[in-house]
This record gives structure tokens, sequence and C-alpha cells, in this order.
């Protein structure tokens, strides 16, 4: 069975960590790139199914990368990382095209189930998320 294909965009080394926790027989990280312009470049040369990336990226804002990489890969799909929970950023998350949003401070596993929805067709925004008003 073919793992699906993961990049992970991130400056922080917590999130590259918390990949090594993934199911392998699952899912393959791919790349982790640090900033949005590594980000577009990383995808369009790895073929992610899933990309992971935090909004606060360097050089080029993980938004602005994301939307980039989904004009030349309409089918990937984008989970957004950020720190804060605000219904306005949420909502310019999925405006953007993405799949799913988490809250950096979320567990491995959440992160993870995020990624089996979205790859199953479904949108993920966090519990956490939606319990304080910030549907997508």
């Amino acid at each position: 069975m073919r793992r699906s294909r993961i990049l992970i965009a991130d400056d922080h080394i917590q999130l590259a960590e918390l990949c090594q926790t993934f199911p392998y027989d699952e899912f393959e990280v791919v790349g982790i790139v640090s900033d949005g312009c590594d980000l577009i470049y990383a995808a369009l040369e790895l073929n992610a199914d899933v990309i992971v990336v935090d909004i606060s990226t360097p050089a080029l804002n993980g938004f602005d990368a994301a939307r980039e990489v989904k004009k030349r890969l309409p089918t990937v799909k984008v989970i957004f990382l950020h720190m804060r929970d605000d219904a306005e950023i949420v909502a310019e998350a999925f405006r953007r095209g993405a799949s799913g949003y988490l809250l950096k401070t979320c567990a491995a596993s959440e992160v993870v189930t995020a990624i089996r929805s979205v790859l199953q067709g479904d949108t993920y925004l966090s519990p956490t998320l939606s319990k304080a008003g910030c549907g997508g």
C-alpha cells in the first residue's frame, strides 16, 4: 500500500520532531522546509499529498506560499498551523484553500487525525477552535 506523502513547512524544530511520531506504515514525510519560498520549490519537486504549513513562515508567509502551491498543484491538501485561535485568521485560511487548520499547541495525534481527515476529502478544524467559535 502506498504511503501518503507529507511535506512540512515550519521554521521551528518542534514540528519536525513531531513528525518523528507519525505512523511510518501510513505516512512518508518527504520533506521539511523552514520558509515559504522553499515550500513552493519543495512542493513542486516532491509531489506531496498533504502540506502542513505554519502561517508565519519566514521569507514568504504560509498563506502566500500555499496559495502559489495550490495554483500549480490544485489537488494537494493544505493544513495550516498557527499559534492564534483568531476567527478571522481561521476564515482566511479556508478562503485560501485550506483543508484543515490546527493550533501549533496541538498534540501529534491531532496532526495525524487532521491528515487522515483531509486525505479522505473532509475538512478538519481543531475541536478547540470549534468550541471557541472559529468555524471555517
